[in-house]
């Protein structure tokens, strides 16, 4: 299981004819990094164009006319309580 190569707020070049789009749209930024899937990262990116995210995988980007990620993905085990969690288990309140 390897780390994304990418993270959230990254723009990445899809390949060529994978959603069919013009050739100049092929840059799309990356919202989420999702879950493994069949040992390939996956993400959920949105186009400038469009006003909903789509579903790719880390096959489907082309590494050539893309950069490399500028930064680190963190793991949660590295990261501060509650930082990039859904639920920040530090704002839970339990009535006695």
């Amino acid at each position: 299981m390897g780390k994304p190569a990418y993270r959230t707020g990254d723009t990445v070049v899809l390949k060529r004819g994978v959603f069919r789009k013009d050739e100049r749209q092929r840059s799309c930024t990356i919202g989420a990094v999702l879950p493994e899937a069949q040992g390939l990262a996956q993400y959920r990116v949105q186009f400038s164009d469009e006003c909903f995210t789509r579903h790719i995988t880390e096959a489907d980007v082309d590494k050539t006319e893309t950069p490399a990620s500028s930064g680190v993905t963190t793991s949660a085990s590295t990261s501060t309580i509650g930082e990039g969690r859904w639920i920040n288990p530090g704002s839970i309140r339990i009535r006695k």
